[in-house]
């Protein structure tokens, strides 16, 4: 489990959590979120997104490349 150190931290693991949590559980990361970016400027906000999106696809590519090595 990561540590986190700071709001930016946690709010990028929010909106990681947003994007592959189930849907019962999409509410209650989404209003976590919005408390902990209510903290933050929107270049930090910005930040935070982006980092979240590149960590999503990190690990689409990791799987597609697991995926494409059993086949072969």
């Amino acid at each position: 489990m990561a540590i986190i150190n700071n709001d930016k931290e946690a709010l990028t693991h929010a909106l990681i959590l947003g994007i592959t949590a189930p849907n019962d559980k999409l509410q209650e990361v989404m209003e976590i979120a919005q408390t902990i970016a209510d903290k933050l400027s929107d270049e930090e906000i910005q930040e935070c997104k982006d980092k979240a999106v590149a960590w999503i696809d990190e690990q689409e590519m990791k799987k597609r490349d697991e995926e494409q090595s059993t086949i072969h």
